[in-house]
């Protein structure tokens, strides 16, 4: 992790940017925009696509507080209350900013975006790509979902294209996925589209192993006679910090077992085992998705990972396969997700698979060619509508 400030040129970049913002007296154009109030919401309402209800909003890199303006008053015809916060680097575009929202003027602090920490968390906090170098990107997420964004909440990078140069919007959704997040959706703005957001969830907190849930007994098989522990009961609870070395172990024999089954290539075994089964990778995405873990007496024996309406993964340990936890799991996840509010569950699944998500209820909906490291490896996309039922 970088403990420097952002570099001394990007910086000075920024300062030119406000004192040219500053110059200007029209408030759009003050934003940083020269394409009139028509382009000027159409490319920026999307943003409110991404807030999933009423609430606390920051705006880093809040400029002169207008586009916190629009959303709270494009937000409202919605019937969203938005509470609009922001942080910029300019102390005097943040003045403007406490004029512009004179009754949250307390909401607006001065503070560069790499190194502010925010006195509190927020329900959403949206955040430019731009506002760091993009070699700090990645790291800047991390920073922004540890520090700013409350529990359960969402965080929602933007990006802008350009019309005169031809030139379209960074591609963050490919990005936010390639560094190991779930995107839980995206909007663009503009006709034809030049803006694009992206947006990832906070998990919310872990619970306290005292309110670990024994899972249910026979049909589905989760109490098992162990040797040397007659009755021993298998628990459910969210991953812990101590748990991840556990849960990577368990995934690097499942990615072995699935490779195996899925026929692939060496090349495709190795990123799945040594990158997706690592450590690293499971704590950066645990991050931002909620990860649940069935043990017993002797450890891990399966998990499950949910991102919004998404259950990115479920890996039962090959050696306790057919024992009823895959089931339990899913069930566990489903439960969550609908607690959460989602219509439906969604997911991904490789070949061998998909006959137990049929099981579950799921239906495929369509297909998509993986990329990167597994190029050529298709998953099924699957779903299940969940209704009203118990929400």
């Amino acid at each position: 992790m970088r403990e420097e400030g952002l570099p001394e040129e990007f910086t000075k970049t920024l300062d030119e940017l406000a004192a040219s913002y500053l110059r200007e007296t029209d408030p759009i154009r003050a934003s940083g925009f020269g394409g009139g109030p028509e382009r000027w919401r159409s490319e920026r309402e999307p943003i409110l696509d991404g807030i999933p209800g009423d609430g606390d909003l920051l705006d880093v890199g809040c400029a002169n507080g207008y586009l916190l303006l629009c959303l709270v008053r494009w937000g409202r015809a919605r019937g969203l209350r938005l509470v609009p916060h922001g942080v910029d680097r300019s102390a005097a575009l943040v003045e403007r900013a406490r004029e512009m929202l004179p009754e949250f003027s307390a909401n607006m602090h001065v503070g560069d975006a790499w190194t502010w920490t925010p006195p509190r968390r927020y329900a959403c906090v949206y955040a430019l790509y731009d506002c760091v170098p993009v070699d700090y990107l990645a790291e800047y997420v991390e920073r922004l979902l540890d520090r700013a964004v409350a529990d359960g909440g969402r965080l929602m990078v933007g990006a802008y294209g350009s019309r005169s140069a031809d030139q379209r919007p960074f591609d963050l959704v490919r990005f936010l996925e390639s560094h190991g997040h779930v995107v839980s959706g995206h909007s663009r703005g503009g006709s034809p589209p030049i803006s694009l957001f992206a947006w990832v969830d906070r998990p919310h907190a872990p619970t306290d192993r005292s309110t670990e849930a024994t899972l249910p007994r026979a049909p589905a098989g989760l109490i098992r006679e162990a040797a040397g522990h007659p009755g021993d009961a298998m628990t459910m609870a969210p991953m812990q910090e101590a748990d991840i070395p556990e849960v990577s172990k368990l995934l690097v024999s499942s990615y072995g077992l699935l490779s195996r089954l899925e026929g692939l290539s060496p090349k495709q075994a190795r990123f799945l085992v040594s990158e997706r089964g690592s450590e690293e990778c499971v704590r950066r995405e645990s991050r931002s998705q909620d990860y649940l873990v069935v043990r017993d007496a002797d450890g891990i024996l399966g998990m499950v990972a949910v991102s919004g309406e998404t259950i990115t993964k479920l890996y039962v340990s090959p050696e306790h396969q057919r024992e009823g936890i895959g089931r339990s799991l899913y069930e566990a996840a489903e439960s969550l997700i609908r607690r959460r509010g989602h219509a439906r569950v969604t997911l991904g699944a490789f070949p061998s698979a998909v006959p137990f998500y049929r099981r579950m209820g799921l239906s495929v909906t369509g297909h998509k060619d993986a990329s990167g490291a597994l190029r050529g490896l298709a998953t099924a996309l699957m779903e299940k509508e969940l209704g009203s039922r118990g929400r």
